[in-house]
C-alpha cells in the first residue's frame, strides 16, 4: 500500500498542516458562499418589499386625488382641474404598470390588471360626462369600488411580505443548523487529519 513519505521535516511539517488546515478551510468557504447567498437574498427581497409598498401606497394616493379632482371639477368647473385629474391619470396607469414588474405573485399581478382596467373605465366614463358635469356625480360608486380594490391589494401585499419574511428567517435558521453541523463533520476531520499527521511524525 503506498504512504506518502515526506522527504524532509519542513515537508512533513506543511504536508500535516495541510491536512489538518483543510477541513477548517472548507469550512470557511462553504460558510462565506452560503452567507453571501442568503444576504444577497434578503437584499433582493428587501429592496423589492420596499418597492411594492411605497408604489402601493401611491396608487392609493393617487384614487384619492382623482376622486376629489373630479368632485371639485363637478362643483367649480375649470380646465385646470380636469388637467389635473388627466395627469394623475396617466401616473396611475403608469405606476400600476411599473408596479406589475416587480411583483412576483400572480394574484397580485392579476388584481393590479383588474385595478387598471376599472381606472381605465372611470377615466372613458368621465370624458363621455364632460358635456354633462352633473351626471359625474354618478361615478362616486364606481371611485369607492376603486380604492376598495386598492385596499385589498394593500392587504395582500402585507400578507405576502410576511410570507417572505417568514421564509428569509427559515432560510437563516437553516444556514446556522447547517453550519453549526459542518464545524462539527470538519472538526472531527482535523482531529482524525491530525491523528495522521501524528502518525506521519511518529514514522
Amino acid at each position: 500500500m503506498f504512504f506518502y513519505r515526506p522527504r524532509s521535516f519542513l515537508q512533513l511539517v506543511l504536508s500535516g498542516f495541510a491536512l489538518v488546515m483543510s477541513p477548517l478551510i472548507v469550512a470557511v468557504l462553504t460558510a462565506t458562499i452560503r452567507v453571501d447567498r442568503l444576504a444577497e437574498q434578503s437584499q433582493h427581497t428587501v429592496s423589492r418589499t420596499v418597492q411594492v409598498l411605497q408604489s402601493s401606497r401611491t396608487l392609493s394616493e393617487q384614487v384619492t386625488a382623482m376622486e376629489r379632482y373630479i368632485r371639485q371639477f363637478q362643483a367649480l368647473g375649470g380646465e385646470s382641474l380636469f388637467q389635473a385629474y388627466t395627469e394623475t391619470h396617466e401616473k396611475f396607469q403608469q405606476g400600476s404598470q411599473n408596479l406589475s414588474t416587480i411583483v412576483r405573485d400572480a394574484t397580485q399581478e392579476q388584481h393590479l390588471l383588474a385595478l387598471m382596467r376599472k381606472e381605465q373605465g372611470i377615466f372613458e366614463a368621465v370624458q363621455t360626462h364632460l358635456p354633462h358635469p352633473a351626471l359625474l356625480v354618478t361615478l362616486t360608486p364606481e371611485f369607492t369600488m376603486l380604492k376598495e380594490m386598492v385596499r385589498t391589494m394593500l392587504v395582500e401585499n402585507d400578507k405576502i411580505i410576511d410570507m417572505d419574511t417568514e421564509a428569509m428567517r427559515e432560510e437563516a435558521t437553516k444556514v446556522q443548523h447547517l453550519l453549526g453541523w459542518q464545524a462539527i463533520a470538519f472538526t472531527l476531520g482535523a482531529v482524525v487529519f491530525s491523528g495522521l499527521f501524528i502518525g506521519l511524525i511518529s514514522r
